[in-house]
């Protein structure tokens, strides 16, 4: 009976090593996916922070545009009145002006 527990200890300890074994062997390839997934996670980070520069950049040019179509619908009004020769209404729009160039700057 000595026997058959030896082997029984002996067929156990090879089973845990043949665990241990194949344990390193898929940490092992394991890394080999991780590498290129760690790689493709980068690149999308850099893509989103790329995308949300590009976001902002895209409400600011909105936003400066809106305010260049302000100022042009204010000069438009400038020289209409100075084309009617409104004295009135050429100090008015020049007021306007001047009101929209401090409130911006």
């Amino acid at each position: 009976m000595q026997g058959v527990e030896n082997w029984t200890v002996v067929g156990l300890l090879g089973f845990v090593a043949l665990l241990y074994t194949v344990y390193r062997a898929v940490k092992e390839v394991s890394k080999d996916f991780k590498a290129p997934l760690s790689e493709a996670n980068s690149k999308i980070e850099n893509h989103e922070l790329r995308l949300k520069n590009l976001e902002s950049g895209a409400k600011n040019l909105n936003e400066e545009i809106e305010s260049q179509k302000e100022m042009i619908r204010l000069i438009l009004v400038q020289i209409s009145a100075l084309a009617k020769d409104d004295k009135e209404a050429i100090k008015k729009a020049s007021e306007n002006i001047d009101k929209y160039l401090r409130k911006q700057f």
